[in-house]
Parts: structure tokens; sequence; C-alpha cells
């Protein structure tokens, strides 16, 4: 439908009939919603108050939803309209100027993975105070053992079989619990086939040096 030839500054494109034109502009659509997405949204996310390993966690996270949003149809549409009136095209230009609806969509992604971000940054920090904590803290009981099973329940029991049922164990919950308890030693059955991974891993990183987990 069309050919390229590179140039000094950047590429002809000779399109055979205005009935190509749709799949020329299809093309570069798709260069700028898989490829100059990546440059836009790191532009973005380095402005945002995180070190650098956050900001590339949130580029990467950003990058994988954006990528997944069906957006080259929309953008392909207004290049059609655009290539229709004028002969020459700057993608940089053309991104920063025509595409604002996209861009605030990109943004808005980078904004939610930044909370996010902080979020998980907020909870390690919780964590390792109660890992502070629990270490100064005098035992009150000897072993418990945490089942966390498929369904999302979960059973604690202690060395004289005492046995307690949850029905929902979030990670506060259980955790802030188990703190209270003061355990000597904690044995973790991780049974949820991945589900229960936050909340294993929360107890592994609070009772560091007196846990086990079984997955």
């Amino acid at each position: 439908s069309f050919s390229v030839l590179p140039t000094e500054n950047g590429a002809y494109a000779a399109v055979d009939g205005m009935d190509a034109l749709p799949v020329c502009a299809a093309a570069l659509a798709t260069l700028i919603c898989r490829d100059l997405i990546y440059f836009e949204l790191a532009r973005m996310a380095d402005t945002l108050p995180l070190n650098l390993t956050e900001k590339q966690s949130v580029l990467t996270e950003t990058l994988k939803s954006a990528r997944g949003r069906v957006l080259e149809g929309r953008v392909g549409e207004g290049i059609t309209a655009y290539l229709t009136e004028r002969h020459e095209l700057n993608l940089e230009g053309y991104v920063q100027f025509r595409m604002q609806q996209e861009l605030a969509e990109w943004r808005m992604l980078i904004e939610r993975a930044a909370q996010e971000q902080l979020m998980c940054r907020e909870y390690t920090e919780l964590l390792s105070v109660l890992n502070t904590f629990v270490q100064l803290q005098q035992p009150r009981v000897g072993e418990i053992s945490v089942c966390i099973n498929p369904d999302g329940s979960c059973t604690l029991t202690d060395d004289s079989d005492a046995r307690i049922e949850y029905v929902d164990c979030s990670e506060d919950g259980i955790v802030g619990l188990l703190v209270s308890m003061a355990p000597s030693r904690l044995i973790v059955y991780d049974l949820s086939g991945g589900n229960g991974r936050r909340l294993a891993d929360a107890i592994a990183h609070v009772f560091s040096g007196r846990v086990r987990i079984y997955r």
C-alpha cells in the first residue's frame, strides 16, 4: 500500500492512492502507541517525587496498562485526517499538540501507579516498624501455626491445639493479631496457590528470625 524510504531527518512514505493512506496512518499510530509512548511515560515518571527504582517500577507498570488500551484505532483516524490536509508529520510534535486526550489518559495511569508505589512504600515502612517492635517484645505464647487456605480463609493453631478460624484473612488483621499474641515461633502453611502470598510475605517480614513458611 505504501513504501518507506529513509531521509536525512526522518522517513519519506510514498502512498499509492488515498485508499492506502489509512494503512500508513495505522502504522504510524502503532509506532506512537507501542514505541513513542515509552518516552512520553518516562518523561512523566521522571517528574514524580520517587527514587529511581520506584520510578522504574511505575514506568514498567504503566507501560503494561497503557499498551493494553486499544488506542491505535482512534489515533490512526486522527493521523489520517491530518495527512489528508498536510504532507508532513512530526511524530513528537503530533503527540504533544494533537493527542491531548491520550496524554491525559497516560498521565492518569502514571499517577495511579505512583499512588500504588507510595502505598507500597508506606506499607513496607509499617512492616519494618512492626518488625522492630516484635524483636523488642517478650514472647507470650509458644509456637503458632497459620494455615492460609485456598478459599481465602485461614486457621490459627497454637501448641496446645487450640484453633481459631478466620473467614477473611486481611493482612492488617492477621498480622496485628499475631503481633499482639507475641509467639516465640511461627509456622505458615500457604495453601492458597498464590492468593495468600502477600499475607505470608507480611508475616515473614514482621517475624523474621522466628518464622518458617511452607508453600
